[in-house]
């Protein structure tokens, strides 16, 4: 198991002042939650479609632009 962290950012424009110093800051408060297991399909031919199975439900995603 490896430990991750993760951020999206999924609005237009420049990031709020207040977002950008706490990234800056370099101390995020910890989220805890209780460890899940995700199992994924790995594609050959392709990077941009992702398929997860997490929890009962089929996830599929695919990035439109890099």
């Amino acid at each position: 198991m490896y430990p991750t962290l993760e951020a999206r950012w999924f609005m237009r424009g420049s990031i709020p002042h207040e977002v950008r110093e706490w990234f800056a800051r370099g101390e995020p408060a910890p989220i805890h939650e209780p460890p899940r297991m995700d199992h994924y399909l790995r594609l050959q031919r392709s990077n941009a479609l992702g398929i997860k199975l997490r929890e009962g439900r089929l996830e599929i995603k695919q990035r439109l632009h890099q």
